[in-house]
């Protein structure tokens, strides 16, 4: 089972509809004098994990509320868990259930150095 929580613990989603998990680096690509390339690595590898799940009000706010303060999430994926900030601003679509029902569909990136290569 994979959930979203909070720096506070406070549960954003556990309704998880897609993970992906790309782990990254910096890298700075320069064409040299002679014409050859060289790549540089900038820094340690980290993961972006990007989620699709399923919110309700409540625990959008809370989203909103981490991605402004930048506080840090954390992801259990299955028992392995990554912590870390969001990348970017969350991707929040609504959708209608049912008449007197909205539900929010958010995509969201983490950084986070667990795990990393």
């Amino acid at each position: 089972m994979t959930i979203i929580k909070s720096i506070n613990d406070d549960l954003i989603s556990d309704r998880i509809r897609d993970v992906l998990i790309s782990p990254e680096i910096t890298k700075v690509k320069n064409k040299l004098l002679d014409g050859n390339y060289h790549v540089q690595s900038i820094g340690e590898p980290y993961n972006v994990i990007e989620v699709i799940c399923e919110l309700d009000l409540a625990q959008k706010l809370i989203l909103e509320d981490a991605y402004v303060r930048d506080e840090p999430l954390t992801v259990d994926i299955e028992g392995v868990v990554y912590s870390g900030l969001l990348d970017k601003k969350p991707d929040i679509s609504n959708y209608i259930v049912n008449r007197y029902t909205k539900k929010y569909v958010a995509r969201i990136a983490i950084i986070s150095k667990e795990g990393a290569a």
